[in-house]
């Protein structure tokens, strides 16, 4: 294997990690959003947690 087919096999490894990680983040996020409202966990009303979770979801609608 040349050094560039295994730069490549690095590259499509790190980018099915991203992919993968993204996905979580976004069916995760939701399953998390909506039983943290009903056990009242503070986390997920966190400002930050909830505008990045609907930036990943617009994300995949503008995409899709």
């Amino acid at each position: 294997m040349t050094l560039f087919q295994q730069f490549c096999l690095v590259l499509a490894n790190l980018v099915l990690a991203l992919h993968v990680a993204f996905v979580l983040f976004v069916v995760t996020g939701l399953v998390v959003v909506g039983v943290g409202r009903i056990c009242k966990w503070s986390f997920v009303h966190n400002l930050w947690f909830r505008a990045a979770h609907l930036a990943a979801i617009g994300l995949v609608a503008i995409l899709c």
